[in-house]
């Protein structure tokens, strides 16, 4: 599932956003961005119960 988040957000930035041409800064701040969703979906699954603890301070 994550996998597939994160494809979508690269077809989403490459082809809609067209950050190719953008300056280096901007490119790794979009790509940022987008790895982000795909990194808290596999925390998640893995630690969900203890995130959820966390987040219940």
């Amino acid at each position: 599932m994550a996998g597939i988040v994160w494809f979508k957000g690269m077809v989403v930035a490459l082809c809609f956003i067209e950050i190719s041409p953008a300056h280096p800064f901007i490119r790794r701040v979009v790509l940022a961005f987008i790895a982000i969703p795909p990194l808290a979906l596999l925390a998640t699954a893995y630690y969900g119960e203890t995130l959820a603890r966390w987040a219940a301070l």
